[in-house]
Parts: C-alpha cells; sequence; structure tokens
C-alpha cells in the first residue's frame, strides 16, 4: 500500500545532529553512584556493572512478556498492519522511558544505588522526539521495502538476545531466549525498531529515522567497543551489539539522500 503522506526531508547540513546529541548527553552526563559522580575513569566498569544487573531484570515475570510485546510491535510493523507506524512509535516512545529510569539503574553491593544519567538522559530525549513526531505519523503503513529484507535475520537476533553467562563472562546460549530481557533493553529494542523504520521507512518522518539511527549508531559503536575491546572475555554479547550497529547505520544513511529525497531505489 502507497504511503498516504509525503516523507520529510532531512536537510543534509542536520544530519550530525542527533548522534551528537547522544554523544553530549552519554559523555558530557557523569554517572552517580550513591548520589556521587563517577569519574571518567571508572565510568567503563560501572556501565558493565549496572547493565549486567539492572533494575528493568529484578521482575523475571515480566520479562517473557516484554519480550513478547517486542515481537509482537515488530511484528506487526514489518507486516504493514493497520496503525502499525503509530503503534511502533508509540511503543518506542515508552520503551525508551521504562529503560532509560530501570535499565540504567541498579543496587551494587557495597556502593549503593547507581544510575548511567548520561544513557538515560539520552533515551528520554529520542522519547520525548518520538511522542513530538507521533501526530505526523499516519494510520496507513507504507511500502515495504522488499530490497531490504536482509534484516530480518539481525531483528531477530536482537529479540531472541541469545546468551548465558558463564563464570562471570557472556558467551552464546540460547537457554533465555524466550524468557530474558530483550523487552526491557534498550539497544535490542532499538534494533528491532531500526529494522522495521528500515523496511517500511516512508510513513515515519525522515527526521526521527535520522535521530532513532543515529542514536542506535552511537550505542551501538560504544557497546562494540566496551564488549570487545575492554571486555573481550564477554566478546558474546559485543557479536549480539551489531544487529543494533547495522540496522542503526543502515536507517540513518538511506533516511539521509542527496536533496533530502527518499531513496526508492530498494
Amino acid at each position: 500500500m502507497p504511503p498516504t503522506t509525503a516523507p520529510v526531508a532531512v536537510p543534509r547540513r542536520f544530519v550530525w545532529v542527533s548522534p551528537l546529541l547522544v554523544v553530549v548527553a552519554v559523555m558530557g552526563v557523569p554517572a552517580v553512584v550513591s548520589g556521587r559522580p563517577v569519574p571518567g575513569a571508572e565510568a567503563s566498569a560501572l556501565v558493565r556493572q549496572v547493565l549486567s544487573a539492572p533494575l528493568a531484570y529484578s521482575v523475571p515475570a515480566l520479562l517473557p512478556l516484554a519480550k513478547a510485546l517486542l515481537v509482537v510491535v515488530g511484528a506487526m510493523a514489518v507486516g504493514g498492519v493497520r496503525q502499525a507506524p503509530r503503534i511502533l512509535v508509540a511503543y518506542y516512545a515508552a520503551s525508551l522511558v521504562v529503560t532509560g529510569f530501570f535499565q540504567n539503574a541498579a543496587v551494587i553491593p557495597g556502593r549503593g544505588f547507581a544510575f548511567l544519567t548520561g544513557n538515560a538522559v539520552a533515551q528520554l530525549g529520542l522519547a520525548g522526539a518520538c511522542l513530538v513526531a507521533l501526530r505526523r505519523v499516519p494510520a496507513e503503513p507504507s511500502v515495504l521495502r522488499r530490497g531490504r529484507l536482509w534484516v530480518l535475520p539481525l531483528m531477530l537476533v536482537a529479540a531472541a538476545f541469545p546468551y548465558v553467562v558463564t563464570d562471570g563472562h557472556v558467551s552464546p546460549g540460547s537457554d533465555g531466549a524466550l524468557t530474558n530481557g530483550a523487552g526491557v533493553t534498550g539497544c535490542m529494542v532499538t534494533a528491532v525498531v531500526a529494522g522495521a523504520l528500515f523496511l517500511r521507512p516512508d510513513a515515519i518522518p525522515a527526521s526521527l529515522r535520522v535521530a532513532v539511527g543515529g542514536f542506535g549508531v552511537v550505542f551501538g559503536l560504544l557497546n562494540l567497543v566496551t564488549w570487545f575491546v575492554l571486555s573481550p572475555q564477554s566478546w558474546w554479547m559485543g557479536v549480539l551489539h551489531l544487529p543494533l550497529f547495522v540496522c542503526s547505520m543502515a536507517l540513518t544513511i538511506t533516511s539521509w539522500t542527496a536533496g533530502g529525497r527518499p531513496d526508492r531505489r530498494y
């Protein structure tokens, strides 16, 4: 079905703004532990500690429901169900609020309550952008770009989030593929959403697509560095963030084309 509204162009000179704001938030706003800012030298270790046991994972019974919701919304968006564009954007905004507050928070034994403030600011800012753009999102889905279906396996990997923790290190495993915290893990949710926007882009304002893509690219790069360079013993977690980086990069590039016109070649 053809799109009901013309896509909104993204001025070429502004394409860098979204990822720059994410970088400023993540790098410029310090994390805190027991109300005290954490110096940069300790920040990477704190990020790994918080994200390994966030408050978002503290109610295991809710995790399968959150994962199921992610899969259902993603399937609706890819399948082109009526109202799916609006549902996808609204769902992503709500998910960013949940992960912004709860995935970035943890109680660390011996240290107290920790909060990754920069991550939260970036996520809540993008949630606000989603809500602002929602009024411009039509009910009817746009055309499925069949030449882009190669992202579907990446979206499935993100939704499955298959891993196990052995001796404190992340390794491949499918034990929690149906019950783990993918639905409350911002990076996995963003990978699925970015993939869905990449497959049916024209119903969504291009400015929002670039914002989502830029957000995903920055967080993807940060995680690739974290898990491949700083914590290579948990390299599998880096592999699991490749869908985020690839889907987000593809979305960003294809949402910003010559003259601000949507690329209809594939």
